[in-house]
């Protein structure tokens, strides 16, 4: 086999980028696993994500429904019921599965968007330069100017009320960092 750049060489049939990310990522479990609250937090974590994943298995799917609530208005802690009722008698521990369902799919979806949208707009101006760079940079400034969660509230008004919309709104308006460090990078390696 012949040997081209470095992370085309094959080691024992596997190529050397693939054994260099495994050693990285067994150096970082090693780390990580020396602190306990680190390791806490992961399993709430994904305990959390797991329950979000289940909610339609673990609570049902009419959770939600104030007509057909199971329990009486405001009921206190119990076998049926452990964190009680809302007014309406709805399940709490219900209503927070459910919660945690909407909160962990919109933040990946504005993660996702916010770094997606950074990349691009990052790439672009440290790619073209020139008047390019300079609107798009001037944009990230405006972003970064606006109090985000001001202009997250004020586009989720402007939009439809859906979950969908809401992350689409918190994307947009947390790019901004994630273009200039893009920006940064990208005029880095150019260099």
């Amino acid at each position: 086999m012949s040997e081209t750049a470095g992370t085309e060489r094959a080691v024992g049939g596997t190529s050397l980028a693939w054994v260099r990310r495994r050693e990285s990522a067994a150096r970082f479990w090693r780390g990580y696993r020396a602190h306990r609250s680190g390791l806490y937090g992961l399993a709430a974590l994904a305990l959390i994500g797991l329950a979000a994943l289940a909610a339609p298995l673990l609570v049902g799917g009419d959770v939600q429904s104030v007509t057909r609530a199971e329990g009486g208005a405001l009921e206190p802690p119990s076998a049926a019921f452990w964190l009680g009722t809302d007014q309406f008698g709805r399940s709490l521990l219900g209503l927070l599965v459910w919660g945690a369902r909407v909160s962990l799919a919109v933040g990946l979806l504005a993660a996702g968007l916010s770094v997606a949208i950074g990349a691009v707009v990052g790439i672009a101006a440290g790619h073209f330069g020139g008047w390019f760079a300079t609107v798009g940079m001037r944009g990230t400034d405006w972003f970064l100017g606006m109090p985000a969660l001001v202009l997250a509230i004020v586009l989720a008004t402007v939009l439809s009320r859906s979950m969908w919309e809401g992350g689409l709104a918190i994307g947009i308006t947390r790019r901004s960092t994630t273009a200039r460090r893009v920006r940064g990078a990208h005029i880095a390696v150019e260099a």
